[in-house]
């Protein structure tokens, strides 16, 4: 019982730090962008002021994060970059990476799985998974649940949902010059029961802004209602 447990821990945190279902739900029809997006090209850089802290708390960390792109080759259909972060200028590579596409529909990256799945939600393998819908209002992504029991005859009940949505059109201030961009918003959520010793269920809020024809210029991320980490951009290339 504690292996299968672990196991359906695992899975869960393995999709929590992903995205989405492959037929994603749109309400917009449209072909035209509904805010401002942005595409990867050849090797790009973006240097960020890093903020953590806790609500109502004393707590502040601060730092720089260094990105790089780069291209990657072709995968599942659509050009790739591995997409490094570093805390060091001179070495973007020296640190985490992530690989990630950019596509007329929208911002989409890859999760490498470590850990199989054992028939857990498998039908989030092995695809691109979608940060940011270019062309819709809102959409949804991997809403999913399982509900099983075990051979001893306890139930096991889990489910994951990823959601987004454009939040507003804005002006941003960036060296010294106003730029058009968009805010959007994706919300995850996931559960399971009975609770597994490494996981409880979590939710979180994402909030992405876009300065058009640039990148990312704001990333926000909550957990729960007392963590709050953002990034803001002061230089690209």
């Amino acid at each position: 019982m504690n292996n299968l447990l672990k196991s359906l821990a695992i899975a869960l945190l393995l999709i929590a730090m992903s995205s989405c279902t492959e037929d994603d739900k749109g309400t917009s029809p449209e072909n035209n962008n509904v805010g401002a997006s942005f595409q990867f090209d050849g090797e790009q850089t973006w240097d960020y002021e890093y903020y953590s802290f806790i609500e109502n708390g004393d707590d502040i960390f601060k730092s720089n994060l260094y990105y790089l792109a780069e291209s990657d080759g072709m995968l599942w259909g659509k050009e790739s970059y591995i997409y490094f972060q570093s805390l060091e200028s001179d070495n973007r590579r020296d640190g985490p990476s992530v690989v990630m596409s950019t596509t007329e529909d929208g911002l989409f990256f890859k999760y490498d799985y470590t850990y199989s799945f054992d028939g857990f939600f498998p039908q989030v393998k092995d695809k691109w998974h979608k940060f940011i819908d270019y062309k819709n209002e809102s959409w949804t992504q991997f809403d999913l649940s399982l509900d099983s029991t075990t051979e001893n005859g306890i139930k096991i009940s889990a489910t994951y949902k990823l959601s987004g949505s454009k939040v507003k059109d804005l002006e941003v201030e960036y060296k010294d010059e106003i730029y058009p961009a968009t805010e959007y918003k994706l919300e995850l959520s996931n559960s399971l029961s009975p609770k597994g010793p490494a996981f409880n269920g979590e939710s979180k809020i994402y909030n992405i802004t876009i300065i058009d024809g640039i990148g990312i210029y704001k990333w926000e991320e909550r957990y729960g209602i007392d963590i709050h980490l953002y990034r803001v951009l002061i230089d690209h290339k």
